[in-house]
């Protein structure tokens, strides 16, 4: 589907602007850590995208949106906790810019980057 995934990409990325996300905190992803991400657009354009691709979506791809940034995975537990214990202290609440998407393809282990769409109209209702 790597066609449609594009040009849907594509087309979203016309018709949406550049927009902020919250960076509010930390969490834990059991063997990993992740950095917590809060924006009301992020949610509407993944949610604009899981419409189109509802039929393709694996189960996990199906779950609601918990925006995060992975900032470690597949560690032991004394390693994750300790990197969420180290964060929790030096991270404090601060802001991004999202600038666009871009599409990657899985290879079984490396990911392959596909294509890149810059934000360029307005962000969608």
């Amino acid at each position: 589907h790597l066609d449609s995934v594009g040009a849907d990409c594509a087309v979203l990325a016309s018709e949406t602007s550049r927009f902020t996300l919250a960076v509010t905190g930390v969490r834990s992803l059991g063997s990993g850590v992740a950095l917590v991400l809060d924006s009301p657009e992020l949610v509407s354009v993944h949610s604009g995208l899981r419409s189109r691709w509802l039929r393709w979506l694996t189960p996990q791809d199906r779950q609601p949106l918990m925006p995060h940034v992975t900032v470690q995975n597949k560690v032991g537990a004394a390693t994750a906790a300790a990197t969420l214990a180290t964060l929790r202290q030096e991270i404090t609440p601060s802001t991004a810019r999202v600038t666009g998407l871009a599409v990657w393809r899985y290879l079984g282990g490396p990911w392959e980057p596909i294509s890149r769409h810059e934000f360029s109209g307005t962000v969608p209702a």
